[in-house]
């Protein structure tokens, strides 16, 4: 049975010198350059963020036979990819607030960081839509790959508070859904006016503390039209120092690969992060694990992940390998961020999220140039060995 989605999205309100984009730009913009919350103000508020994942109303079971679908790249050009960065140093933790050195991360029992068994959604048994989702637990949270995921924070331009999820790409840039930096469809207005990034978030431990989001970046398509399931739900975040450090986030915590061409997949087997409101009450971090399947337009999988969810990374090949012998695979390539979550159904029986592709059907995201743009701003705050261009 085939289907097409009724985006009827709802949005929760998510916003700067702003920048409208231009025929022959891919990508709208923005600094922020607005005071920042104190930060027993950013404490106090996040409490009660509202976590975000925009939500189809429609859901009919999907169907399996679209290999062919147009906007998919599963046959001929192979990804193109930027290489990640680990580090080996631990954090210095910080306690809730992420001013101050203190609390050290939670330790969680056997039981809580235990493996889920294998799930699916209705109408779902004995389709590609199976999927396992667990706690990434306490004695792994803070190492590489783990440590570049984050909790993402934001005022909204309607000046209330939601969360998002994201990761680390480069020293200071964080890839996240477009609609975490931006509303959708209503230009300059709808960009967020402030952001905090969290990574390995656990509730009151903030073992890296925290950095502002200092600019933003997404597709001219989102930026225009703001329309969940059509592959354009993609956002850059530059990020300032990590707060009273005076260096990058990533030189702590290190930072994933990514797809910028190519990415969109007929088939994918690709792990989630992120923080999901229904799971721990969004204060622990989540990896999901699925098969993507591409729709011409977004990866769309099995997951039991809601709201909070939104921009976390699908990750290839996540962790690390010791490899002894043997093929290494056709695509051995680890922990390669190909897209980020998008959506989700209203209905939560349903068990199926879609994410864009960092390049979008047929490249049209342009990712390679949104993210250039963003390390021209990365280097500008924190010099040349920020990053550098693909």
């Amino acid at each position: 049975m085939s289907r097409r989605l009724t985006l009827s999205s709802l949005l929760l309100g998510a916003t700067v010198l702003a920048v409208a984009p231009t025929a022959a730009w891919s990508q709208a913009s923005k600094r922020l350059d607005g005071p920042v919350s104190a930060p027993e103000t950013v404490a106090q508020s996040r409490a009660a963020a509202k976590p975000r994942l925009p939500q189809l109303k429609s859901w009919s079971p999907p169907a399996i036979d679209r290999a062919a679908a147009t906007g998919a790249n599963g046959a001929g050009a192979e990804p193109q990819l930027r290489a990640g960065a680990s580090v080996e140093t631990k954090p210095d933790t910080q306690k809730s607030g992420g001013v101050s050195a203190g609390s050290a991360p939670v330790v969680q029992s056997s039981a809580e960081d235990a493996i889920e068994p294998m799930n699916y959604g209705s109408g779902n048994k004995n389709t590609i839509y199976h999927f396992t989702d667990a706690t990434v637990g306490s004695s792994i949270d803070t190492a590489y790959p783990y440590s570049a995921a984050g909790y993402f924070y934001f005022k909204g331009s309607d000046n209330n508070w939601y969360s998002c999820s994201g990761a680390l790409i480069s020293n200071s840039i964080v890839v996240t859904a477009g609609h975490c930096v931006h509303d959708g469809g209503n230009g300059n207005k709808g960009w967020i006016k402030e952001g905090y990034f969290y990574p390995s978030y656990r509730g009151n431990s903030e073992p890296y503390g925290y950095a502002t989001a200092k600019y933003l970046f997404t597709t001219e398509k989102w930026f225009s039209k703001g329309k969940v399931g059509n592959g354009y739900d993609v956002g850059l975040i530059v990020l300032s120092d990590r707060k009273n450090k005076g260096k990058e986030m990533g030189s702590y915590t290190g930072y994933l690969g990514f797809c910028y061409k190519d990415c969109l997949k007929n088939y994918w087997f690709l792990s989630q992060l992120g923080w999901a409101d229904n799971y721990s009450d969004g204060d622990k971090m989540v990896a999901g694990q699925h098969l993507g399947e591409s729709d011409g337009k977004d990866f769309n999988f099995g997951s039991g992940f809601r709201n909070g969810s939104s921009g976390g990374p699908q990750v290839a090949n996540l962790g690390s390998l010791d490899r002894t012998g043997g093929s290494a695979g056709n695509f051995a390539t680890r922990n390669t961020v190909f897209g980020v979550t998008s959506w989700g159904y209203s209905d939560s029986s349903v068990m199926i999220q879609g994410a864009s592709s960092l390049s979008g059907p047929n490249n049209t995201n342009d990712f390679k140039t949104m993210f250039n743009d963003a390390c021209k701003q990365a280097r500008n705050l924190h010099g040349s060995n920020s990053c550098s261009n693909l």
